[in-house]
């Protein structure tokens, strides 16, 4: 978002235009100068970044209340940024604030004071195998929306179709956890949750490995630049030969929300890979309990 007046009212606009028409939107407002800085134009002293998260939480409380298709929205701010604890408390009445985090600033008190209003690991329980068979079905439907949508915005569609992410997640955490008799924060918990995405996480890639060598790659791919990332160094060694070799159809093919919106309610599940506040004397809901006994 450029840090000026005109460039975050085209930002606002372009977000009400997408979620005009039930469409997903995120913002960051990392750009924007903290408050009590001059403005080099005019003299004037800057806001800050919260400041205009209240433009965006009036703008989808206005959508809300002309009874349009509900989209998700969610406004991130860098964890290095001067009005980080500014923002956390924000986000306690704002909609969809969220905070870019890092593994030095996650031992601060900041972290600590935000990790008590939004708890989170992540877990799901099934046999290897049929959990990366869905993932890979799930890859290639996922995949084909790209190509089927419509997008509010030319650079929307764009963006969308030169990088495909598809953020391939999962939900029900903490209903998977209670079935299984383990506490959310325990470690056989942590173990379970890391076997679970470690395999719908490779399982998600050989897929668009595979997409890829069908359809071709992404078209933003730079390979060399691609594989040199961390998280792609950690990956086994077929995937990365697959990508050198091939391509990838997909930059994203995995992503964990905390918050994925109203779904989850409707399957009476709990809410992506947020911990339930109590398990005693819940009641065996639609979905993912049910399907599971």
């Amino acid at each position: 978002m450029p840090d000026d007046l005109a460039g975050i009212f085209e930002a606002l606009r372009d977000a009400a235009l997408t979620l005009q028409q039930g469409r997903g939107v995120g913002c960051d407002f990392s750009t924007l100068r903290p408050a009590g800085l001059q403005g080099q134009r005019i003299g004037g002293i800057a806001s800050g970044p919260v400041s205009f998260t209240g433009l965006w939480d009036s703008m989808c409380a206005t959508l809300l209340a002309t009874g349009v298709r509900r989209g998700a929205m969610m406004g991130t701010l860098r964890c290095g940024h001067p009005a980080i604890e500014a923002f956390i408390d924000a986000s306690a009445t704002r909609r969809g604030c969220a905070t870019s985090t890092s593994r030095r600033w996650s031992r601060t008190t900041s972290c600590r004071r935000w990790r008590r209003m939004d708890l989170g690991i992540w877990c799901f329980r099934s046999s290897r195998w049929r959990l990366a068979d869905a993932a890979g079905v799930a890859t290639r439907t996922l995949d084909a929306v790209i190509d089927l949508s419509r997008f509010p915005l030319p650079a929307q569609a764009e963006h969308a179709r030169g990088s495909r992410r598809i953020g391939l997640g999962i939900t029900g955490l903490a209903d998977a956890l209670i079935l299984l008799g383990l506490r959310y924060d325990s470690p056989a918990a942590r173990e379970q949750a890391a076997e679970a995405m470690r395999t719908v996480c490779h399982a998600a890639y050989r897929a668009s490995i595979a997409l890829a060598s069908e359809k071709g790659p992404f078209s933003y791919l730079v390979r060399d630049a691609y594989l040199a990332a961390p998280f792609m160094r950690r990956r086994p060694a077929d995937i990365r030969a697959g990508i050198a070799s091939g391509g990838i159809r997909n930059s994203h093919p995995t992503a964990i929300a905390l918050n994925p919106g109203s779904t989850p309610c409707r399957c009476a599940l709990s809410v992506a890979i947020r911990a339930a506040v109590r398990a005693t004397g819940a009641k065996p809901g639609r979905g993912f309990l049910r399907a599971s006994r």
